[in-house]
């Protein structure tokens, strides 16, 4: 019987490198700048053991630390370039330290290609390279050393000059990220720490803002933007990422990123070189946001009335923390230091020695309510989160402030609030009117529209409405909103008022002064009025149609025209204080003679503009119908 033979194969283990411990790490040299083409080091960790425990940037690991070690003497330099090509392996880990079990120097996650790092003239440092198996395995790799250009001037993001980005008003930057560093990049370990060396910008805004930043006209196209904004150097955890981010907006493919409601402050603008190194350039744009509630500070606080008991929360006026700023310190009742967001509500307290305030939250998470007897004055009460109505004594006939803040670190909402008692009492106030800014307005009567808009400065929620008079301040008519067409009322003064009033107006009657004017509700505020004088302007001039007049003036729509001028044809237009001509005809006018003329399809009373238009030009007169 033939002897059998039994072949037994042994699994061949690979040595593991001769540099796979601190202490044998092998000497690289420090090459001319632009010399490591064909000068690589060529490396392996494939077999490669762990000699340490994890770095910053790397802390953790459900395998092992494959690493191998290098060293290297600085020499004169004071910075170096790393030129490093992963080959095979399947995660790669950079950290260069200043003595074999020393301190870390540079950390980098998934290298780029090429980056620099500062150094130390005359110093040994010692490099170790390796693959986090729990994310891949070891390969072949190459490493080259070399001399470093100059890093540019914005390299560290401590050294930056930061510059005001004012509103309205571009910021533009440029710059070159060739030779940049990873000096003073990122926080070891945070999670943008991704090795890739940056420049920086640093800017300043001095409220809420929309913030665009385009890389718009950068050659060639920058492909890996940061999308974060530093608040403090180096970046860290705590960044500012952007809203939205893409390439549409520029029209060579280059990156815009927004950032929506950016809080006032200081941020760092980071410039990576991770894929991208030349010179760039950066517009920065900022449009106002977070517009602060109107009744945002205590001097501007919102007048609500005092409502019957029956009418809350019925009757509550909606408010929001969104965007307030601080404007009452801490309050008595507060352990939070702040600052707050807070809202400010003032009221009469009329004829009622208790009121009861109803505040509600919506969406609003985190209320305080204080109550004081004075813009910023001593406080009558102050709770943190009622819950329910809450009743305070109050002297009667006395003003009195609501403040409802939330602390900064819940988020912003809204709420209700509803002031009640036993007596209703209204809360009108017609402030200062102005009409386009102005406390007077000069029109220039040629026929082309001048639309004025009226503003006032009442803080008051109750209702509030515009009056047109004439120059003895007998009513013409009630504006309809806050906008008119003056260019079409006849020559002469005028004045437009503004009242504030609870429930509805009365008294409005063309032809009725304007200080009788009344309310069904609780209150009624007449304020200051705008002077408007309508002219004939140089270079405008009315022809022989004005001698022309009507009467009887207020009328019932059935009219009399008295005309004076030559015999002719003319075109007969009734136009409203908007502007719309709401009855036309054509008619013949014989000299010295009187024209009955019927007007009762105009839509409602009030003030009306008669315009008469013949051969030569147009004149006006201004009609009041019952």
């Amino acid at each position: 019987m033939a002897a059998m033979m039994a072949i037994i194969l042994v699994p061949q283990v690979q040595a593991q490198p001769a540099n796979d411990e601190c202490v044998e790490a092998l000497t690289l040299f420090v090459q001319p700048l632009g010399a490591c083409l064909g000068n690589a080091t060529s490396g392996d960790n494939t077999s490669a053991t762990q000699s340490t425990t994890g770095p910053l940037c790397d802390p953790t690991t459900t395998g092992i630390y494959a690493d191998v070690w290098y060293t290297f003497s600085s020499g004169p330099n004071t910075s170096i370039t790393v030129d490093f090509d992963p080959g095979t392996m399947g995660d790669r880990v950079i950290v260069i330290l200043d003595g074999c079990t020393g301190s870390e120097v540079d950390c980098s996650v998934t290298p780029p290609s090429s980056y620099v790092v500062a150094v130390q003239t005359m110093t040994e440092y010692w490099i170790r390279v390796y693959s986090n198996t729990q994310y891949g395995p070891g390969g072949q790799f190459s490493i080259c050393l070399s001399q470093a250009g100059t890093p540019p001037p914005n390299d560290a993001c401590s050294s930056v000059t930061t510059v005001p980005l004012a509103i309205g008003t571009p910021l533009l930057f440029q710059g070159d990220n060739t030779d940049a560093t990873i000096t003073d990049d990122v926080e070891p370990g945070t999670s943008l720490d991704d090795g890739a060396p940056k420049v920086w910008h640093g800017f300043t805004v001095g409220g809420c803002v929309d913030l665009t930043i385009g890389y718009c006209g950068t050659t060639p196209v920058h492909g890996s933007v940061s999308q974060s904004l530093a608040t403090v150097c180096p970046l860290g955890a705590t960044v500012v990422q952007s809203t939205t981010a893409g390439t549409a907006n520029c029209l060579d493919g280059n990156w815009t990123l927004f950032f929506a409601a950016l809080p006032p402050g200081t941020y760092y603008l980071p410039v990576n070189s991770s894929e991208f190194i030349g010179p760039y350039m950066l517009e920065l744009n900022a449009v106002a946001a977070c517009v602060p509630p109107p009744n945002d500070d205590c001097a501007d606080a919102a007048l609500v009335p005092v409502n019957l008991s029956t009418d809350c929360p019925a009757n509550a006026v909606i408010g929001t923390t969104e965007y307030a700023t601080d404007d009452g310190g801490m309050a008595s009742c507060e352990s939070d230091p702040g600052p707050y967001r807070d809202q400010w509500y003032q009221f009469n307290s009329g004829a009622n020695l208790s009121i009861t305030i109803d505040l509600q939250p919506i969406t609003l998470l985190d209320w305080v309510l204080v109550v004081l007897d004075a813009c910023n004055g001593n406080e009558v009460h102050c709770q943190v989160t009622p819950m329910a109505p809450v009743t305070i004594p109050v002297s009667a006939s006395t003003d009195y402030w609501i403040r409802v803040y939330a602390i900064p670190t819940v988020e912003p909402g809204t709420f209700s609030l509803c002031v009640s008692g036993a007596a209703a009492n209204g809360a009108c106030e017609a402030g200062t009117v102005s009409g386009n800014g102005s406390a007077s307005l000069t029109i220039c009567k040629d026929g082309a529209a001048d639309v004025a808009a009226f503003t006032t400065t009442s803080t008051s929620l109750e209702n509030y409405a515009f009056l047109l008079t004439d120059d003895n301040d007998e009513i013409i008519a009630q504006l309809p909103g806050n906008s008119t067409d003056l260019n079409a009322l006849a020559l002469g003064d005028y004045h437009v008022w503004g009242v504030s009033y609870n429930g509805t107006l009365t008294g409005v009657t063309p032809g009725q002064p304007v200080s009788g004017i009344g309310t069904t509700g609780l209150c009624v505020d007449l304020g200051g009025s705008v002077l408007v004088s309508v002219q004939i302007c140089a270079g405008v001039v009315e022809n022989q149609a004005r001698a022309w007049s009507i009467h009887p003036n207020p009328s019932d729509g059935e009219v009399t025209l008295r005309y004076g001028g030559s015999t002719g044809l003319f075109d007969l237009q009734l136009i409203d204080l908007t502007g719309r001509i709401v009855h036309s005809q054509r008619m013949e006018l014989q000299q010295n003679a009187t024209h009955k003329l019927s007007l009762a399809e105009r839509p409602t009373g009030g003030m009306y503009i008669l315009r008469l238009i013949g051969r030569d030009g147009s004149s006006e007169r201004a009609i009041i119908l019952q």
